[in-house]
Order: structure tokens, then C-alpha cells, then sequence
């Protein structure tokens, strides 16, 4: 059986151009499942004169090779001692004298005749605790889909099994630390038949590292502190803790990540709980308890409300402060509140912040607040303290409304309230008492307004009320209602322009008097149906003493009829 490859790249001062080949050994051939045989590997020489040894790499996984030997400057040597029915990966490299090594050549490989059984190699697995990797090599036998490892501990008269399809490799877990046990592996065909095992290969468990677990309580925060020592193993991945009110009995558990030093919240304060931790491979295979320690959970750290104040930024709102919690763990704030001592019948919760607006309370009524931090886990810790405050009655708005001077409007007027939350008033209004379709709002300065468009000769009902920057409104005014006056009646002049022929062409419509705010001109042709022909604002258009509109006229058509409405 003859195999050939080249190297790749060269690498230093080391230049090598290397075709390997292997030969099958054909001494200590023997009827032993691990009978030792040999292979021969040829290869050529590098062309570099500073070559002064090669060395060849071999294993039973490609590209892993935790075997060397180093030659000197040979190109044919003999591995011995190989095990039967293994199948070996070889490579080789070239060193110079400055001990530079070229790459790898390219692989190869050769399978040690057996006697029919297949071998097993069994290495510690870094990638678990208390775990074995398995390897072995494929089975000749086309019917072959599955493989049966058994193990024990020799003495105990317990064998364990586990079974694996498509693969020629395994991870076998939970084996108890410190202990040797024994393994083999055999085919299983398609009608769930083993085959012949191989020979046992022995393993001894490491012991596992033993975890210095302490529980001490936390600085300014709640829960308990966990502390370890980590593990030196590169296949943990976190560690997992276990805790309950009773020791050995462990009923929550959480997931810390690859840390040694944990802070369990949501335990209840005062209580003694006990811990056990356990690291956690890559596979979620776990190691051993440590050892338990206890801990009486520490409360949180009451914080301190500060105050609780009216504020001008609302109307019948409080503006309550409190120090930031120094738990790491908070998220937010409860504010409780309530008409008596320590009975808080509302809240409202706040983010990110040390103070918030508690509004819409009943004026004249003194209230009671008191503020809790908030867990990741939703929990509300120990109250603060509590702080009162008497909500004052808000400021009233007295509104006075009367006709305004200009047709279709009337003027309102209230009171200034002196507050520098004050941000704006609205004014509101409709044709029914109490029910307000319309609303204009105005800003804090003004106090004095006209409102326009209304129906002359209706009835239309009015109140005003103040609002802050945030919204919040003040009650309304008590209720008035004035008539807008009917805008008088438009006397219309007009002027006929004549051409040359002496036919007409254009008519002025005009005003004799001044016509103030708004105006519409409107046409019809049977005196019913009006249509706005043009309209506009201010005393007049042209002249600016009167309304001036301009109509182009065709003596082929029927005649038209204007009007103008001022409004």
C-alpha cells in the first residue's frame, strides 16, 4: 500500500519539497486485537543544503499527531509498535541547522492490519469534566452503522454502555473522578447485532479540581456575594448555582457564565440559605458539587426620599425627589402614595430618573409618598421613609365675554394666574351649554381675545383654562355666553365701462363705506343659488377704502346677480 504527497510552502531557511510514501510493515503481525505492527515512510530529499534532520508526525486523527520521531538526514525510515486495525495519519517537516522547520508536507495515511477487531484510544476530554473523548477506527463491514462503547470500573460488577451511529468518535460523561475504568467498542450491524469487541483500553479519571466556594453578604446591595476559585480547564464555559432554605436540598438555580465572583438577588431578606456551584462544559455536561456554604440573605439598602413639593409646573401635581439607590441591580422606582400614614392606595413607577410628577390628586387633600427601587426581577425592595405634602386648591379663572365690535365675533377676557408654570390657555366653545365643539388656544401672555366666525345673532357658550409645559390642564372657568352680532347690511355701487362701439364690458361693484375683517362676493343667476365669486380681508380691494370687485360682461349671456357678505 503506497500513498504520495508534497509539501505545501516553504518556511525560514528551511527548504523542502518533500514526497512521502508508506509501505506496510510486515513484522509482529500477530493474532492480538493490539499486536504491534510497523509501516516504512520514504520521502524525498529537500533541495536545500541546510536540511540536517527531518522529523515525521503521526496519529490516529487527521491533522492531530501528538507522536514525533526526529531522523537525521534519512529519507526512509520504519515506525514501529503501531496497533492493529488502527488507522494512522502521517506528515513530515524538514529542520535546518538554526532548528527553523518547514511546514508540514501533505498528509498520509495507512490502517494497521487487525484480526479482525477494531482498536480503541481513549484521552481525556478538555472539553468536559469527568469525561473521556473515544476514537476508533471504521469497520471494514459494509453492514456496519453504529457503534456499542461498554465501560466499567473493573470490581464493581456494573457495566455501562452508549451507543453511537455514523461517527467513529465519542464523548462518554459523568464518570466518577478519580477512578480507572475500562473500555471497549464494537460494530453494530443492521440487525442490531454487536459484533466483536475490541480489547479494553484502562482510563483513569482525574480527579476533579475542587471548587473553594465562599457566601459572604454583598456591599450595598441586597442578596448574598459568591465567590470561587476557577478552574483551570480551557472546556468550562460557565458555572451553574444551586440554592435553597435547606441544606442539601437545592430548589433555584441560575446561570453565572464564566465567572467566580456572583451576586444571587431575589432571595428573601433575612433568610439563611445554602450554595453549592458546579462548572458547565461547552456540551452543557456539568462537574461536581462543591462544597455547601450558607449565607443569610442581606435586604437592600433603604433609600432616601428627599422631598415631596408642589409644583408649578402642574396643577394639583406633586414634584417628589429621592437619592439614587446604591443596589447595582436597580432598574427603576415605585412612588407609593396615599391620603393616610403608611397606607399607600396608588403608585406610579419611573426610569432612569430621581424624581417624578405624581398628578390629578384632590386639591386640599394632604398626601403621603414613600419610594422603592426596583430589580431586574420586578421585585420592589424596602420602602424609604414617608414624606407628606397638602395639595393646594388650583387657581381659578374668571371669564367675562361680550359682543365684539366686528360682525360675527365675540371678545373674552379672564384674569392673569400668576404662575410661571403656566404655559398657554385654551379657550373652548360651542352653540350648547357645557358641550365645547371648538377650542383656540393662545400663549401664556395673552389674557384678551376675539373670537371670529361665529353665527351672527346665535348664542355661544365659553370657558377658558390654563395648561403647563407638560400638559397638564387646570380646571375650567365657570361658564359664559355672549351673542355675536349680525354684520349690517352692504350697500352695493356699481359702474358700467363701455368700449369704443359704446357695448359694455366690464362692471365695478364697490362699497361707498369702509368694510373691515373678512368680506365674500358671491353670483347667481336666479337670485337662489349663490356661488362665492370672490372674497378677501381688510377695507376694500383697490382703493383700500371699500370692496372693489371687477366683472367681465358678456351682453350674449343671461344676466347675473351679485351680493357681498361681510362677516
Amino acid at each position: 500500500m503506497t500513498a504520495h504527497f508534497l509539501s505545501l510552502i516553504r518556511r525560514a531557511r528551511c527548504h523542502c519539497l518533500l514526497i512521502l510514501s508508506v509501505i506496510a510493515g510486515l513484522a509482529g503481525i500477530t493474532d492480538r486485537v493490539q499486536a504491534a505492527q510497523s509501516v516504512e515512510l520514504t520521502w524525498n530529499d529537500s533541495p536545500s543544503p541546510n536540511v540536517v534532520s527531518y522529523k515525521v508526525y503521526f496519529g490516529t486523527r487527521s491533522r492531530v499527531y501528538p507522536n514525533s520521531i526526529t531522523y537525521g538526514v534519512v529519507s526512509d525510515v520504519t515506525i514501529p509498535t503501531l496497533a492493529a486495525g488502527v488507522t494512522y495519519y502521517f506528515s513530515v517537516t524538514a529542520t535546518d541547522a538554526n532548528g527553523s522547520e518547514s511546514p508540514f508536507s501533505t498528509e498520509t495515511t495507512y490502517t494497521v492490519p487487525g484480526s479482525g477487531s477494531i482498536s480503541l484510544q481513549v484521552e481525556q476530554s478538555t472539553q468536559a469534566l469527568e469525561a473521556v473523548d473515544l476514537y476508533w477506527p471504521a469497520s471494514s463491514d459494509s453492514d456496519v452503522f453504529g457503534y456499542s462503547v461498554t465501560y466499567w470500573i473493573p470490581g464493581s460488577g456494573t457495566t455501562n454502555s452508549d451507543t453511537f451511529y455514523y461517527t467513529t468518535n465519542g464523548l462518554i460523561s459523568g464518570l466518577a473522578p478519580d477512578a480507572t475504568y475500562e473500555f471497549s467498542v464494537s460494530p453494530i450491524d443492521s440487525y442490531g447485532i454487536e459484533a466483536v469487541a475490541s480489547s479494553p483500553v484502562a482510563y483513569t479519571v482525574p480527579a476533579a479540581e475542587d471548587l473553594g466556594l465562599q457566601a459572604d453578604v454583598p456591599a450595598n446591595t441586597s442578596g448574598v456575594e459568591l465567590t470561587w476559585n476557577d478552574i483551570e480547564d480551557e472546556g468550562v464555559v460557565s458555572y451553574n448555582v444551586y440554592y435553597g432554605t435547606q441544606s442539601g436540598n437545592y430548589t433555584q438555580s441560575q446561570n453565572c457564565g464564566d465567572v467566580n465572583d456572583f451576586i444571587v438577588y431575589g432571595v428573601t431578606p433575612g433568610q439563611l440559605y445554602y450554595f453549592v456551584i458546579a462548572p458547565v462544559d461547552a456540551y452543557g455536561n456539568q462537574g461536581a458539587y462543591s462544597s455547601e456554604v450558607s449565607s443569610v440573605a442581606a435586604g437592600p439598602v433603604p433609600i432616601q426620599i428627599l422631598s415631596a413639593q408642589g409644583t408649578t409646573a402642574a396643577w394639583e401635581a406633586v414634584d417628589v425627589s429621592w437619592l439614587a439607590s446604591s443596589d447595582s441591580d436597580v432598574y427603576g422606582y415605585a412612588v407609593f402614595y396615599g391620603s393616610q400614614p403608611g397606607v399607600y392606595t396608588n403608585s406610579e413607577q419611573f426610569y432612569g430618573v430621581t424624581d417624578g410628577i405624581i398628578s390629578d390628586l384632590t386639591p386640599g387633600t394632604k398626601f403621603y409618598f414613600a419610594v422603592a427601587p426596583i430589580d431586574s426581577y420586578g421585585v420592589e425592595a424596602v420602602a424609604s421613609s414617608s414624606v407628606s405634602y397638602s395639595v393646594a386648591a388650583p387657581p381659578s379663572l374668571v371669564l367675562q365675554a361680550k359682543a365684539s365690535a366686528n360682525p360675527r365675533g365675540v371678545e373674552l377676557s379672564w384674569n392673569s394666574i400668576a404662575n410661571e408654570g403656566v404655559a398657554s390657555y385654551t379657550v373652548y366653545y360651542g352653540t350648547q351649554s357645557g358641550s365645547y365643539s371648538y377650542s383656540q388656544s393662545y400663549d401664556s401672555s395673552v389674557n384678551d381675545v376675539v373670537i371670529q366666525g361665529l353665527v351672527g345673532g346665535q348664542t355661544n357658550y365659553f370657558v377658558v383654562n390654563a395648561s403647563d409645559a407638560y400638559g397638564n390642564q387646570s380646571p375650567y372657568s365657570t361658564e359664559v355666553s355672549a351673542v355675536p352680532p349680525k354684520p349690517a347690511p352692504m350697500k352695493l355701487d356699481t359702474t358700467i365701462y363701455y368700449d369704443g362701439n359704446g357695448q359694455p364690458y366690464l362692471m365695478e361693484i364697490n362699497t361707498p363705506s369702509t368694510v373691515s375683517g373678512n368680506w365674500e362676493v358671491d353670483s347667481s343667476s336666479d337670485l337662489q343659488n349663490w356661488t362665492p365669486y370672490q372674497d378677501g380681508y381688510g377695507s376694500g380691494n383697490g382703493d383700500g377704502y371699500d370692496v372693489d370687485v371687477y366683472v367681465s360682461i358678456d351682453p350674449t349671456q343671461p344676466p347675473v346677480y351679485f351680493r357681498a357678505i361681510n362677516y
